[in-house]
């Protein structure tokens, strides 16, 4: 909203010029309407980062809040006014968007992430990650379950990889690996594993190390299937209502399915 009246700024001071109503622009401040656009722009890209529903993001929530922290600190050439929107701000955030341990759980599982939370978060916050983790393992398969061997390749969604990493780069963490012992539980071992690059997406990461993590590969499976907002399940929704109206009430459930996934395959190929 903000950056379209930025943009229609020098357009509407023409076309009030021509009326002889450019005095109704004398009170529009635009290096602070500027100073607005730039401190919610990164509230805009990690919505999209968030809502994104073709990858994992729950992972990515606890960064993101980070990130968002990190934009709000208050600089000296900072004037008084925005001093006091990024403050109000920060406070909202800090209220609205709260940090739940499956937001924790869900950072560690995304290899590229697992060093975060101990880092950022503390040693607490990621020991009780860690028995959160072993509980879920435990209810599985039992305490004990070893490493195993390795598996093959895939595909990367680069698209994704590079809106995150850009996003993210500030506060991403390169975890280094330890020696691993051959007594190693699932957990342990996966924590002290090396991170390679060719994984941009965590779920390929699992996918091809399942033989080497079985169970703990199941509750990848299960915590980075949960989405960060259900920004994208509404847009479905939405998708749906449009094809509800008065005219379509009797249409049969097949015939809606159809229309959806004419839909979704027409959206896809013009991605």
């Amino acid at each position: 909203m903000l950056q379209s009246i930025m943009n229609a700024m020098p357009r509407l001071g023409e076309l009030l010029s021509e009326i002889n109503e450019l005095d109704l622009l004398y009170n529009v401040d635009c290096n602070l309407l500027e100073e607005m656009v730039r401190i919610l722009k990164p509230f805009d890209e990690a919505t999209k980062l968030l809502s994104w529903g073709k990858m994992p993001t729950i992972s990515l929530v606890i960064p993101t809040k980070m990130k968002l922290k990190r934009c709000l600190e208050a600089k000296e050439e900072d004037s008084e006014i925005i001093k006091k929107v990024k403050w109000k701000l920060s406070e909202t955030l800090d209220e609205k968007f709260q940090i739940d341990v499956i937001h924790c759980v869900g950072t560690i599982l995304h290899p590229k992430m697992k060093g975060f939370v101990k880092q950022c978060l503390g040693e607490e916050t990621f020991e009780t990650t860690k028995l959160q983790i072993e509980c879920i393992l435990n209810n599985i398969t039992g305490p004990n379950s070893k490493k195993d061997s390795t598996s093959s390749n895939d595909k990367s969604n680069e698209r994704v990889r590079e809106d995150q990493s850009e996003f993210l780069s500030d506060v991403m963490i390169d975890c280094e690996a330890k020696d691993s012992e051959e007594d190693e539980d699932e957990l342990t071992f996966y924590l002290n594993s090396k991170y390679s690059n060719r994984f941009p997406d965590p779920l390929i990461y699992w996918r091809q190390n399942s033989s080497l993590f079985p169970n703990l590969f199941k509750v990848a499976k299960s915590v980075l299937a949960i989405p960060a907002t259900s920004i994208a399940s509404e847009r479905h929704c939405s998708c749906t209502g449009k094809n509800l109206d008065e005219r379509k009430q009797f249409l049969t459930e097949d015939s809606l399915n159809s229309l959806l996934f004419i839909q979704n395959a027409m959206k896809g190929a013009s991605d």
